[in-house]
């Protein structure tokens, strides 16, 4: 999980909490082990995961898989069949692709001088399988609704 990631399930249980939740013991038990690590004297940021470690990982890293993954959703979503219970645009692979380079290629960049065009996308999309659903979960890692 990244620390982008972490920050978004700190601030659910945050909610849950506030909202008189019922805390599970898993819960329990990660919390206690952290305030355990915390009286040690060991930095918050490490024990919570709130800081990119050293291991090549950014927080740009983390943006762009986030914008790579909602263009991948809308790509899953025009390419369902028109006449399906959620209806798509019936759009092979390869034509998504093509218009989310178009539609999406100065989104993805945003700064950066990675290149965004259909052959890229298609990659991607055979790459992070788990991305190819148009029906996401707020638990998915991916989900790029998350905010």
């Amino acid at each position: 999980m990244t620390p982008k990631g972490n920050r978004k399930i700190f601030k659910q249980w945050a909610e849950h909490i506030r909202d008189d939740g019922e805390i599970t013991q898993d819960l329990r038990v990660y919390i206690a082990n952290a305030f355990g690590l915390l009286s040690e004297g060991e930095d918050a940021n490490e024990v919570f995961g709130l800081k990119y470690d050293s291991s090549g990982k950014s927080e740009s890293d983390t943006i762009h898989r986030e914008r790579l993954s909602f263009v991948l959703h809308w790509i899953a979503c025009v390419v369902v069949p028109e006449d399906d219970d959620l209806p798509g645009l019936g759009l092979s692979i390869s034509d998504a692709c093509k218009e989310a380079a178009v539609l999406f290629g100065k989104f993805l960049r945003d700064g950066s001088a990675r290149q965004y065009d259909a052959e890229y996308l298609r990659q991607c999309w055979y790459r992070y399988k788990h991305m190819q659903n148009p029906n996401r979960s707020p638990n998915d890692p991916d989900n790029p609704y998350n905010h």
